[in-house]
């Protein structure tokens, strides 16, 4: 069985079972996650701790997130390439893109570069998943017409459409998918 997995430091907690761990737990645990292992250390200069928690879930479960492996930033950057899209686990507004120059931060109202991404403490802890290369709506819809399976993406799930689905069919299996969402769907290309 496929698994991913993702680490988190919660910093500046009481203990194992802060308020702030709990509460990303339960977020977390509605997406999949299931805790694996905890461990709680000093944060240096203060009475307070930090606390790393490591995660797991099957991937693809509910159908949802499977664009890739969640990575941490170092390790991520390794395999990305000019044009690829990498998005802070959980946050789709936080994306970096790869430059011949560089990597840069993404605006999320423009999807234009804003800033060159520092390599700082901030971004090296932080959890990231490749985005897929999405087209237009007509070039997926060209593309299932031509006999490829496309994917309408919506947050971190998505709607698989293959030349033998009908629309009816589609809502009659996702009773949630309404035509006029169509539009605002990111749409990819299964090869």
């Amino acid at each position: 069985m496929n698994r991913e997995t993702m680490r988190i430091t919660y910093h500046e907690v009481e203990d194992e079972s802060d308020r702030k761990i709990e509460y990303y737990n339960k977020i977390y645990a509605e997406d999949g996650w299931v805790v694996t292992y905890k461990n709680l250390f000093k944060c240096w200069g203060t009475r307070k701790n930090n606390c790393y928690v490591a995660y797991e879930r099957e991937i693809n479960k509910k159908g949802e997130d499977n664009m890739s492996e969640c990575k941490p930033f170092l390790e991520i950057i390794n395999e990305m390439k000019v044009g690829d899209v990498i998005m802070v686990h959980h946050n789709p507004d936080k994306k970096i893109e790869k430059f011949d120059d560089g990597f840069y931060w993404i605006s999320a109202d423009t999807d234009e570069p804003v800033d060159m991404v520092e390599l700082n403490y901030d971004t090296v802890v932080l959890n990231f998943k490749k985005l897929p290369k999405y087209v237009s709506m007509t070039e997926a819809f060209d593309a299932l017409n031509k006999g490829k399976k496309i994917r309408g993406w919506k947050g971190f799930g998505y709607y698989e459409f293959g030349t033998e689905d009908t629309f009816k069919s589609m809502t009659e299996y996702f009773p949630s998918l309404k035509f006029s969402d169509l539009p605002s769907f990111k749409w990819t290309i299964v090869d």
